[in-house]
């Protein structure tokens, strides 16, 4: 298993946040983008991280709640790296509270139980960024940039 912050090619990451990576992929991938192995096993809802290496190294196979909450992770992470959200940034948002979409809690300890609550913040997060690199501020939100005859602004 691969130690927290550990360097993947951005094509490496691509790769292992794909629906068809395995479960080990999928555990390396998050922990390069700095996910600690410990916050990583609680928000999946198991153990210890020992459990982690236990399913990279195939001696096990997570549960199927476990294995549908990892994939949840994994396409969440992908989301945000394909919106423009740079790998290292992606960890900090994954373990950050969010007021918005989740009441002040953490994303990563909430994909178990609310995993789309997650994701529709994941693609706030790139809306977000898209209109900030757009404009190079933070932009107004779309719906406020209609005008009332309902046609956006050229």
């Amino acid at each position: 298993m691969r130690r927290r912050g550990t360097k993947l090619t951005p094509e490496d990451l691509e790769q292992a946040l794909r629906s068809s990576s395995t479960t080990a992929e999928r555990i390396e991938a998050l922990l390069a983008l700095g996910i600690p192995p410990e916050i990583l096993a609680r928000g999946l809802g198991v153990r210890s991280a020992s459990t982690l290496r236990n399913w990279t190294s195939a001696e096990i196979a997570p549960r199927p709640t476990t294995a549908i909450a990892l994939d949840d992770l994994r396409l969440t992470a992908q989301v945000l790296l394909e919106g423009g959200l740079p790998p290292a940034r992606i960890g900090s948002w994954l373990m950050s509270r969010n007021a918005e979409w989740l009441g002040g809690e953490r994303p990563i300890d909430c994909i178990a139980t609310t995993p789309m609550r997650v994701l529709s913040a994941a693609q706030d997060t790139v809306i977000e960024l898209a209109d900030t690199n757009e404009t190079g501020t933070e932009a107004l939100p779309r719906l406020m940039a209609i005008d009332p005859a309902g046609k956006p602004p050229e």
